[in-house]
């Protein structure tokens, strides 16, 4: 069996004699593959405050190390070196309001990579070692828009829950507008809620915000404000209701949505006796069972009787069918699709 002609290696030949590696060896850096060891030289990347080393070919070593190469393929320049993080122990942070441990250039981690994606320490969210209430104004906008002659609202631009802003406080997440009020003005009134005059659930102003009663602030809802639903009927008088909630319903609407969705109603049952052939637990059987009973004699074991226009309150002879399960089944889901199309 023949091999490859390299002393030592004993792999099958694949091109000129050599087996598949010393092959694509040659092919990719040529010279002698007998002395690959000494075809390599290495030098350091050209990049000012790069130490790495650069370890290539004679005829393809380059100025840079392969992480500035990625940089010319990527973006066209090798750009300047990351600096490294130099550790320091027992040190603070640089920033006055942050009492990490510092770990790199003088900062935190927090402070490094916050540096070195954004180019600048204090970019991002304040820190959670601030105080509570420069946390909280921090997220408040008050050039909201502009409600009648109170003022512009003060937005919440956090986090936003059904409309409200919500925000973490010492220890639990509190309503953004109810923590605004309780600093600026006071506790609420037991039994009473903040009503927002201005219609903005967004908005933290004080003086756009008034406590009342539950009930009231119900009243001044936007359901309670309407006089008209969303099909134009008139919701006073003998049109009005309102449902187990107190929410007010409009009667016209109730009509049109029983009218589009038409009453499924059961086949009638009737009154057979416990020693009838078709009698269930309670001594009753359906009526159109009753009827292909008395003229074609017993139902076989798993068949039902199928009502041929739908209506199972049509039991005549003539609208009745007695078919399988499976075959009633694909019935109905052809007819379903039929209806849908």
């Amino acid at each position: 069996m023949k091999t490859c002609s390299i002393d030592d290696c004993n792999r099958p030949p694949y091109g000129h004699g050599w087996c598949q590696m010393h092959y694509q060896r040659w092919r990719s850096r040529g010279g002698d593959i007998k002395n690959i060891e000494f075809r390599f030289v290495t030098s350091q990347c050209t990049i000012v405050g790069c130490e790495r080393i650069i370890l290539q070919a004679p005829r393809r070593v380059g100025s840079y190390c392969r992480f500035h190469q990625d940089r010319v393929r990527r973006n066209g320049n090798p750009g300047s070196a990351t600096p490294p993080r130099q550790r320091n122990v027992g040190l603070i942070c640089k920033i006055t309001i942050c009492s990490q441990s510092a770990t790199s250039l003088g900062w935190c981690d927090s402070h490094y990579y916050r540096w070195r994606y954004h180019g600048d320490p204090l970019m991002g969210n304040l820190l959670w070692s601030a105080p509570v209430e420069e946390r909280f104004w921090a997220k408040v906008d008050k050039h909201g828009p502009r409600w009648s002659r109170h003022g512009y609202c003060w937005v919440w631009t956090g986090v936003l829950s059904s409309g409200y802003g919500s925000f973490r406080g010492q220890n639990q997440t509190v309503r953004t507008h109810l923590f605004a009020y309780e600093q600026l003005v006071g506790p609420v009134p037991k039994g009473l809620v903040l009503d927002h005059l201005c219609r903005n659930r967004a908005c933290v102003r004080p003086s756009h915000l008034e406590p009342v009663t539950h009930a009231v602030n119900i009243r001044r809802g936007g359901n309670a404000m309407k006089t008209h639903c969303k099909r134009g009927h008139p919701l006073i008088g003998s049109n009005l209701r309102r449902d187990s909630k107190g929410r007010r319903q409009c009667r016209a609407c109730d009509r049109i949505r029983d009218k589009s969705q038409p009453r499924t109603r059961s086949a009638p049952s009737v009154l057979v006796g416990f020693d009838h052939e078709l009698a269930d637990v309670r001594g009753h059987t359906r009526l159109h069972r009753l009827v292909w009973y008395n003229t074609h004699g017993s139902i076989p074991k798993g068949n039902i009787i199928h009502h041929k226009d739908g209506n199972p309150q049509n039991n005549r002879l003539s609208n009745l069918a007695c078919m399988t399960r499976s075959e009633h089944q694909r019935l109905h889901h052809t007819g379903r699709r039929k209806r849908a199309a």
